[in-house]
């Protein structure tokens, strides 16, 4: 497939976005404070953005949803493979709007969090293997240069 200068741009919007959303998760998770729906809103936003990362990149329209649900199966029937790690992720679509409204705290504990970045691992390495390596290795080297931070 090939990328126009239009496509690689928003390839790279979407791609770096992502990958500022899971450092800030990264950066969430070595408060002092308890921020688990912090954590899973910034963990929730990755996956989405990667995710329409993905389905621009196959030409594919898509809602302007928060829904990883919808935005998984989406993906997934592009490419049957990222079935299970996005089915798993879903369970962060419910971070999207948490916080937003007085009562809708999270109930997860901090014991949680790191099976949170296992599944979210998992889905985000699916997906980065499937874009063009170039759009890929953003998303990598924004990461790697931002470890000294954590």
């Amino acid at each position: 497939m090939q990328i126009n200068s239009a496509m690689q741009k928003e390839l790279e919007e979407w791609v770096t976005s992502a990958a500022r959303n899971y450092f800030q998760a990264r950066w969430l998770h070595t408060s002092p404070v308890e921020v688990i729906d912090g954590i899973g809103y910034h963990l929730q936003q990755a996956i989405e953005r990667i995710e329409k990362a993905f389905l621009i990149w196959h030409n594919t329209s898509f809602r302007p949803i928060h829904d990883l649900d919808e935005l998984g199966k989406q993906c997934s029937l592009i490419d049957p493979e990222l079935t299970t790690s996005l089915l798993e992720a879903s369970i962060f679509t419910e971070f999207a709007g948490r916080g937003r409204y007085i009562g809708t705290n999270s109930e997860h504990s901090l014991e949680e969090v790191d099976d949170f970045f296992r599944v979210a691992d998992s889905a985000l390495d699916q997906v980065l293997r499937l874009l063009p390596s170039g759009i890929a290795d953003i998303y990598r080297n924004y990461i790697d240069s931002t470890q000294s931070y954590l």
